[in-house]
């Protein structure tokens, strides 16, 4: 079916090419049908867990509206992301403040937009919390890691067992109800037997919170989804979820699994270079647009090449892959004059020509947040072409 879909997806990248050609030399597509499915694809394997979309991943506006309109709840780290979805009219009981070390002042303006269940894992996160809003629960968040994970976040963040029940102890002290506990246990996670390990240790800290006096009956099971992965990590949590957390609340924190496979980035080659039998191109995007996600989140792009011959007036006429034709080493640098900006060392690609055009599927997810306009190419400015 994945496979269908994306040839699917790909016969359209022609027509999509020389609708904007003579606009933009690079151009997002944002497939919000694609969107609507992976939700209830979500609905079908993970029944009874409400996604809260990681706004951090891809804040784009069509789809945050689409996930709304779906039913997803929202887990916002800063001011700026809880204003931005509670501006699409969101209500705040929907949104999760997820950042267990939050600056006061955004602290301050859950409070005001009440927004009032957020994440901890330090005793000096309950002081802040209880200065500047002190009537919010908070969900402790636990150190769980998967090894196999893309990102590892738990040198950052999450309390170690030694210390929960500490912490525990002094949220009660502090009047602070301990809702219940998160975890993540890593951006692009592997290992299904990970969050099942959370899940377990979940269930012993609220355990442990109850005995306290504290109202904890909500699991976080965080990020780390993907498309490829959700399946054979809900087979091993469903059942862990309805033995150890029937009846009470489950949340998800999934990011990636909704933004990366529906949105498709398109560069125009403008520069060639051929030295020996390696072939090097220069296209309209790279390390300091959308393709900072090299860097930031160890992503390796798979670059599909759309070579158009032209008719008369030098317009696309039509697309050629190459994939029958000589395939050529190659080289994909980004438009800047940093010598990091390379979007690809090495790859095989047919004879491109300065006017093609090279396309990188799933591209959705830490790519536009990230984007500068470094060395005057203004990223940041990508247009986005909404289909479905």
């Amino acid at each position: 079916m994945a496979a269908a879909a994306a040839a699917a997806a790909a016969a359209q990248w022609p027509q999509l090419v020389r609708r904007h050609c003579g606009t933009t030399d690079r151009f997002m597509q944002a497939d919000l049908a694609r969107v609507r499915q992976l939700y209830a694809h979500w609905q079908r394997v993970l029944p009874g867990v409400t996604p809260y979309y990681a706004v951090k991943c891809n804040s784009d506006p069509r789809l945050l509206r689409t996930l709304a309109d779906a039913g997803a709840g929202f887990d916002c780290a800063s001011a700026n992301e809880l204003g931005l979805v509670a501006d699409m009219g969101v209500a705040a009981s929907r949104l999760l403040h997820a950042h267990p070390c939050k600056p006061p002042g955004h602290i301050a303006h859950a409070a005001a937009a009440g927004v009032d269940l957020t994440t901890f894992d330090s005793a000096d996160e309950l002081h802040k919390l209880r200065r500047h809003h002190p009537r919010t629960e908070v969900l402790l968040r636990i150190r769980c890691d998967d090894g196999t994970a893309r990102c590892k976040l738990g040198g950052k963040y999450g309390a170690e067992e030694s210390e929960v029940a500490d912490l525990l102890a002094a949220a009660r002290a502090a009047g602070i109800n301990v809702r219940g506990v998160a975890f993540h246990v890593g951006s692009a996670a592997g290992d299904p037997q990970a969050y099942a390990r959370a899940v377990r240790a979940s269930a012993a800290v609220c355990r442990a919170a109850r005995a306290l006096g504290h109202d904890a009956d909500t699991l976080d099971v965080g990020g780390g989804f993907t498309s490829r992965s959700l399946d054979s990590i809900a087979d091993v949590v469903r059942p862990l979820l309805r033995d150890l957390w029937g009846g009470k609340r489950v949340i998800a924190e999934p990011g990636r699994y909704f933004a990366e496979t529906p949105f498709t980035l398109f560069c125009q080659v403008h520069g060639k270079r051929v030295r020996g039998g390696r072939r090097k191109y220069w296209i309209s995007d790279g390390l300091y647009g959308l393709f900072n996600c090299v860097l930031y989140d160890k992503a390796r792009p798979v670059a599909s090449p759309l070579r158009l011959t032209r008719d008369g007036a030098g317009r696309p006429a039509d697309g050629n892959d190459g994939d029958d034709d000589p395939q050529f080493a190659s080289t994909i640098f980004g438009p800047t004059c940093d010598g990091l900006d390379v979007v690809i060392e090495d790859c095989s690609l047919p004879e491109l020509s300065v006017g093609d055009w090279v396309v990188f599927p799933d591209m959705g997810a830490y790519t536009l947040p990230g984007a500068s306009d470094f060395n005057g190419f203004e990223a940041t400015k990508t247009p986005v072409v909404y289909t479905g």
